[in-house]
Order: structure tokens, then sequence, then C-alpha cells
């Protein structure tokens, strides 16, 4: 998923219209989004990219962080788990 955020190029967190907006850009011009968004096994892919923004979004506010400062944390326990 977190290929996907970047491919797509997300930059707001909470806006399910621009997600797809720039989902549907990425899927014209690129054949491996295009594939994955379309794959009939992942009908879904959408739906599960919107649901995981709406929790991050109520993540976000509960912490009372930017979104900004959210992803850094984020990416930080990611890296930490990796390690």
């Amino acid at each position: 998923m977190r290929n996907l955020y970047s491919e797509i190029g997300i930059t707001r967190l909470n806006d399910p219209h621009l997600l797809k907006y720039k989902v549907d850009r990425v899927a014209r011009t690129n054949p491996d989004v295009f594939f994955i968004l379309n794959d009939p096994r992942r009908k879904s892919v959408y739906d599960q990219t919107v649901i995981a923004l709406q929790l991050t979004e109520q993540l976000r506010k509960k912490l009372g962080l930017q979104e900004t400062t959210l992803g850094i944390k984020i990416d930080a326990m990611v890296r930490k788990s990796k390690s």
C-alpha cells in the first residue's frame, strides 16, 4: 500500500476525492497500477485505500498531529520495525 501511495503521490491524507482523481490519473498512465486497480481479485484496493486514509485521519486527530508529523512518525515506526 505504501508503494501505491508514493506512486499516486498522495499529498493529503483526508481527501478521498483527490485520491480517486490521482488513482485514476496514475492508472491511465501506469500499466502496473492500472492492472492492480482493475484486477478482479483486488477489486477493493481503492476501497481499502480510502478506509486506510480515513483511519489515518482519525488517528491524526486523536493524537493531535499535523499530517506531515503523522507521516514522519509512521515512517519512523516502519523503519524501526524493519531493522
